[in-house]
């Protein structure tokens, strides 16, 4: 019966997240609170340009969240048709101008 339904998927949340090297102070405090408070086994998906991924991956390590979570930095690059619209977002809306903002849009792709 329904009751007895058991689906696998729900036993492991993904939590997937993007990032540039300015951003990276504000994600320890977000993984910390992860690592004390699920309850379900997690995968944490952390979406980086290419030219960060080595910068993060010493950073998670000096905090010991390596050893302790499951944790995966995908390495993501702008699409080169994607540059001149980076560049006009960079004039007009500097913030928005990161490689975070845009990875958004190809987590579909990504995952």
């Amino acid at each position: 019966g329904p009751g007895n339904y058991i689906c696998s998927l729900e036993s492991i949340v993904h939590v997937v997240l993007s990032a540039d090297s300015t951003q990276f102070p504000a994600i320890f405090p977000l993984l910390y609170s992860l690592k004390q408070h699920h309850t379900k086994p997690l995968i944490i998906h952390i979406v980086v340009n290419n030219k960060d991924s080595q910068e993060l991956q010493i950073q998670l390590e000096c905090r010991g969240l390596i050893m302790s979570m499951k944790i995966e930095i995908v390495e993501f690059e702008v699409p080169a048709n994607f540059t001149q619209l980076i560049y006009v977002w960079d004039k007009k809306f500097k913030y928005l101008s990161s490689t975070a903002n845009f990875a958004r849009f190809f987590f579909d792709q990504l995952f």
